[in-house]
């Protein structure tokens, strides 16, 4: 289950992980959340987010855990 979270050009800031490869510097058009195993959990640690971007690319390296997120509208991500 992927739900999505915002539209619009956004400019998340995720945090550094192991492996983790830097988001490339082109306009992202969408963040959608990915549906978590258990639906009660809140530890962000184990909420993954997908980009989608605006050349039509989707970040499937970017499954990554979203800690902030810049200036962008995105909110409530617990």
């Amino acid at each position: 289950m992927v739900e999505q979270v915002s539209t619009g050009i956004l400019k998340p800031m995720f945090a550094a992980f192991e492996n983790e490869k830097p988001l490339p510097e082109k306009p992202i058009l969408q963040v959608m959340k990915v549906g978590l195993t258990n639906q009660n959990t809140q530890n962000s640690s184990q909420q993954r987010y997908r980009v989608a971007f605006s050349d039509g690319q989707f970040g499937d390296d970017y499954w990554k855990v979203m800690r902030k997120i810049g200036s962008s509208p995105i909110h409530d991500f617990g």
